[in-house]
């Protein structure tokens, strides 16, 4: 996991991988106790000192693949360290001058005569302004002070130009080695010992696939140098690296404790699905009935075995058959062919919930069958037809024409009993005469005649007439069916005769003698025997002569 500074106004800011340290002191709450080597001897690749802890005395030596010596003091001690608040502990002595001067391959090794807690490692002018120095080490550290010109790369690097720092490595070492590739003019370093203020414990335990916990102990309150919950005791990592904890007691005093977390955890995660579909269906690509077991690997390479117990059930087949016609006036039984192991359940868009749905209305008749959890449904559409139209029934007398209807080039006409097929018949004989009328829909209207042999008298007379000689209403004539004309009479004004004759349908021609007889208006009267009831009537009229 890698971190990096940048400086401002005189504060260390550490990105990803915090610090947890200023630029005027790292542990500020409480004074903490340091303890620094004192070194005794140089021989070329190697030095040895010591450094007392808690009155014991633990020896040191420093061993290099390269050549080093020593400086009677610290470079600038005063300069660059004064800000730490350990700076009165330090021992500015003579300590080891490192040129690092093997280059490529350098290694430098640090060990103790016996197991130590929380080493630390001061560096002063590492490195030149115009060229850097790197070193890595075996063990992870967390910065504790940064007296400038210092790049802290990650948790096992660090670069500097011309740099000043302090550096701890948590926890319990018997050796430390710094590995180095660039040779330089010196640094001196020297080495010692932080003893915690109090002890700091970190637990691990996996969390979800590609996740874990770390729980602090030891201290009343807990900062982070990353994850998902920086501020508590228990932070959930979900990214490998280092990750250090700054723990602060009720006293203000503080320790550092470091987990290395190098895998996350791959945990395995099972489910189980129960799912019903209906047949045609699928459910994550399965169609049939069935126990399927799918793993499943995330992006952190995480597997999951899903576990499907699927049940098909079968969806029930409709047809309502095709689309229908009907004849005004008529209704339609829809009744719906069903196939399925049942029981089903049936629901029309009408409302209605029986199998079968009688119809008269033109429309879209839909039904829904159900089985259980599927369904299917199917429409009709209704089409109702207009029926031709006929005339009332009719009472007619022998030898009248009989007519069907109003002309219509779509009407096909059936009489009973003639077996005629045309819209207008005679009727020669009394009797019952009926006529079907069948329109392009093939529906049908039936008319009846009746046709009786003797009807009472009908007279029809005009109420004027010219006789000028332009062939146009030149006789009066007077027409009557059912009766035989016995006598028929035309009077003037006074009631002087002016035309006499058996015949009325001979005609007056608005003579008398042969002389034009004036316009105006002149009465007559018809006798005639009624072939009903052989009776003799008279019918009297007016009409009116113009010229």
């Amino acid at each position: 996991m890698l971190f990096f500074r940048k400086r401002f106004f005189g504060k260390s800011i550490c990105v990803i991988f915090a610090c947890f340290f200023l630029h005027f002191n790292a542990f500020s709450q409480c004074p903490q106790s340091y303890s620094w080597t004192e070194w005794s001897s140089f021989n070329g690749m190697n030095a040895t000192g010591s450094v007392l802890v808690d009155n014991k005395v633990i020896g040191v030596t420093m061993t290099a693949n390269y050549s080093f010596d020593s400086t009677e003091t610290i470079f600038r001690l005063a300069d660059y360290f004064a800000p730490f608040s350990g700076y009165s502990q330090i021992k500015d002595g003579t300590v080891p001058r490192m040129t690092w001067s093997v280059g490529q391959g350098g290694k430098t090794t640090i060990c103790f005569s016996e197991p130590v807690t929380n080493p630390i490692l001061l560096f002063a002018s590492l490195g030149r302004p115009s060229a850097a120095v790197t070193l890595s080490f075996s063990e992870p550290y967390v910065p504790m002070f940064d007296g400038g010109g210092m790049d802290f790369l990650d948790g096992y690097s660090l670069s500097g130009n011309e740099g000043n720092c302090i550096i701890l490595f948590p926890g319990t070492f018997s050796c430390v080695t710094i590995n180095s590739t660039t040779p330089e003019y010196y640094t001196n370093i020297t080495w010692g010992l932080q003893p915690p203020a109090f002890p700091v414990t970190i637990t691990e335990k996996a969390a979800a696939c590609g996740s874990t916990i770390l729980t602090a102990q030891g201290g009343v309150s807990y900062r982070w140098n990353g994850g998902n919950n920086p501020q508590q005791a228990s932070n959930l990592i979900d990214t490998s690296g280092i990750y250090t904890v700054t723990a602060t007691d009720a006293r203000g005093c503080t320790s550092v404790a470091l987990k290395n977390i190098s895998e996350l955890p791959k945990a395995t995660v099972t489910s189980e699905i129960e799912q019903t579909i209906c047949q045609g269906q699928s459910y994550l690509g399965y169609t049939a009935s069935g126990v399927y077991h799918d793993t499943l690997t995330n992006s952190k390479g995480c597997d999951s075995i899903r576990t499907v117990r699927l049940t098909v059930v079968d969806t029930p087949k409709l047809d309502l058959g095709g689309n229908r016609e009907i004849c005004e006036g008529e209704s339609l039984e829809i009744v719906p062919a069903v196939q399925g192991t049942g029981p089903f359940t049936y629901r029309w868009s009408t409302g209605e919930t029986s199998p079968n749905r009688t119809v008269d209305k033109a429309g879209k008749y839909r039904l829904t069958v159900g089985q259980g959890a599927c369904s299917v449904s199917d429409s009709v559409q209704l089409t109702v037809n207009p029926r031709p139209v006929a005339t009332p029934d009719e009472t007619v007398c022998r030898n009248q024409p009989l007519v069907a209807g109003l002309a219509d080039p779509n009407v096909s006409y059936r009489w009973v009993p003639s077996n005629e097929t045309t819209r207008e018949i005679s009727a020669a004989h009394e009797g019952i005469y009926q006529v079907t009328l069948t329109n392009q829909f093939g529906c049908s209207t039936l008319k009846t005649f009746t046709v009786v042999g003797t009807c009472a008298a009908l007279i029809f007379a005009p109420d004027a007439f010219s006789p000028n000689g332009d062939a146009v209403n030149d006789v009066f004539k007077v027409l009557i069916t059912g009766g035989v004309p016995l006598s028929f009479t035309i009077f003037n004004r006074w009631g002087n005769p002016v035309y006499a004759n058996q015949e009325s349908e001979t005609g007056w021609d608005g003579t008398l003698n042969d002389q034009p007889c004036a316009e105006g208006t002149y009465v007559y009267v018809l006798r005639y025997k009624n072939l009903l009831d052989n009776s003799i009537a008279e019918y009297r009229g007016s009409l009116l002569l113009m010229r």
